[in-house]
């Protein structure tokens, strides 16, 4: 973890773990990562003006709408997330917030540089093994070595201890003949569209119409101070 959170007003172990294992199970945060990265630069989770908008706290980065007031709640558009404003002093919510994200924005890039990382030694494993074997990946991380259309090894690999074994198991079912009764993954598709950035005063209208869901809440017990 990039960084420590445990003071966080929004981190809960729980959650974190339950985070990582989503990610490593193969579900896709290049939306949340490419929004942290656009809006949430290093330095911004200081780096925000606090302003009022029809008596109610408004924070902005530049013109791109952070987080705002409405029904005793903080909201933050891009991500649905609303937090009750009595917790902490709003500067302190959005702070924890924006960090918070970061955290989640770095662990998938850096989980997401190491598959790549992952993905070119299989391959190139594979190729050592046979130059005549391919290689397929599915967004679960599971690994398929093919020989023609045909699935000889499969793991699921997210680790690079991992590698050897898949080849081991090329190897065996190679030299035996052997193809497993597997379908060949179908092509990925794309990643989800980035998150939706919102904008003052052009989204004001968004602000004002905005409803807060019924039964928001964070149980006092978790508030870490």
């Amino acid at each position: 973890m990039t960084y420590d959170l445990t003071g966080n007003i929004f981190y809960r172990r729980d959650d974190w773990e339950h985070f990582l294992l989503e990610m490593v199970s193969g579900n896709d945060f290049s939306d949340t990562s490419a929004f942290v990265d656009q809006v949430y630069p290093p330095g911004a989770a200081e780096d925000f003006d606090l302003l009022l908008y029809k008596g109610q706290k408004l924070a902005l980065r530049g013109a791109s709408l952070i987080a705002f007031e409405k029904e005793e709640c903080i909201v933050f558009p891009s991500l649905g997330i609303e937090v009750r404003a009595d917790i902490a002093p709003a500067r302190t919510l959005i702070a924890h917030h924006i960090a918070y994200m970061q955290a989640i924005g770095a662990a998938w890039a850096g989980f997401s540089r190491e598959m790549a990382h992952i993905r070119a030694g299989t391959c190139e494993a594979v190729r050592g093994l046979d130059a005549g074997l391919g290689v397929c990946f599915d967004r679960q991380y599971n690994t398929y070595v093919l020989k023609g259309p045909h699935v000889i090894a499969t793991a699921n690999i997210v680790n690079g201890m991992q590698i050897p074994s898949v080849i081991d198991m090329a190897r065996e079912n190679l030299k035996a003949g052997l193809i497993l009764p597997v379908d060949v993954p179908e092509e990925e598709t794309a990643p989800p569209p980035p998150l939706r950035q919102f904008h003052f005063p052009r989204d004001a209208h968004f602000i004002d119409a905005y409803r807060i869901a019924p039964k928001t809440e964070i149980c006092a017990d978790e508030i870490p101070f």
